[in-house]
């Protein structure tokens, strides 16, 4: 079974993961330096993420005449920091005008960062200020995807992860994003086709990444996850995981939960990388159930899909 699986990866990166920066030269061909490539891209996007991220925190701080839902995707997802998820742009708008009186500024950094055409994923740590007589100060992680949707590069997804200080955010509900996600959504979206046939392959990756957990695999749980991979799990708190090895994190969370069940909440796929936002319940062992949310990102490197990014919040 496991290497009939292993298989069916393998054949899907084949399917999806070619690129023209990787392909090899042909005979009369002329020598390109792939490398130099790469870093030109990579460049660029970080130039287009800070353009994005500065703009988006000015307008926090109303320094720019954009304003904040400005800055978001028409099916963008939000996580406000300890409350609930947001799903559009019209939704987003009212959480922003509910949260600005309260905010003096939101701060993040990009510690990071991976990229392919039209979409971007960054990491990094973030800082609410309050206002005087505003909310209470809060600092954690933030997970961002940004995409290009009609020329314009726009915040598709973006979740906080606080762990420290007071999160008193309004919270705003919208019950489209609490329903799962079926595989008409998908098909209905923009690019439903390819978009709903990288929806399979990251269901795949979830759900096998769940098997390997119930059975208590820990070698085969790891071996899901890339080497440069952030992994939150579902018993660990706070943003740093400390130098402790991935196996060794895996077995202490297996040990204290031995199931955990997702549903998916919302989806997108742009070439080699994808994104996955839901709900999670962690089935404790000897200790409460742990409900909460969760986030993956998948990367395709050309060996199959591994998970860049998977956070427990």
């Amino acid at each position: 079974m496991q290497t009939q699986r292993r298989a069916i990866l393998f054949l899907t990166a084949l399917f999806f993961s070619y690129n023209p920066l990787s392909a090899q030269l042909m005979p009369g061909g002329r020598t390109v330096d792939v490398g130099r490539l790469r870093g030109d891209f990579y460049n660029q996007m970080v130039d287009k993420v800070n353009e994005v991220m500065d703009s988006w925190q000015g307008a926090w701080r109303r320094t720019g005449e954009e304003r904040v839902p400005e800055h978001y995707s028409r099916e963008a997802t939000l996580l406000q920091p300890g409350g609930l998820p947001l799903k559009g742009r019209e939704a987003i708008e009212a959480f922003s005008e509910a949260a600005l009186p309260l905010t003096s500024a939101i701060r993040t950094g990009m510690q990071d960062l991976e990229a392919c055409e039209g979409f971007a994923y960054l990491s990094g740590y973030y800082a609410a200020d309050p206002r005087s007589g505003g909310m209470g100060s809060n600092s954690g992680r933030h997970f961002t995807v940004i995409e290009e949707e009609g020329g314009d590069w726009l915040i598709r997804a973006q979740l906080f992860l606080p762990d420290s200080g007071t999160v008193d955010f309004p919270e705003v509900v919208t019950p489209e994003l609490l329903e799962p996600l079926t595989n008409d959504r998908v098909r209905s979206g923009r690019r439903g086709a390819s978009r709903f046939a990288a929806y399979g392959d990251a269901e795949f990756v979830l759900m096998a990444f769940r098997d390997a957990w119930h059975r208590g695999d820990v070698p085969d749980a790891a071996s899901f996850f890339s080497e440069d991979a952030w992994v939150r799990l579902p018993h660990e708190t706070g943003n740093m995981m400390g130098d402790s090895p991935l196996a060794e994190r895996l077995q202490e969370g297996m040990d204290l939960y031995g199931d955990i069940l997702t549903v998916e909440l919302d989806f997108d796929r742009r070439d080699r990388l994808s994104f996955t936002f839901g709900r999670f319940h962690a089935e404790g062992v000897d200790r409460p159930d742990r409900p909460g949310h969760f986030f993956m990102l998948l990367k395709n490197s050309g060996y199959g899909w591994q998970i860049r990014s998977l956070a427990f919040f």
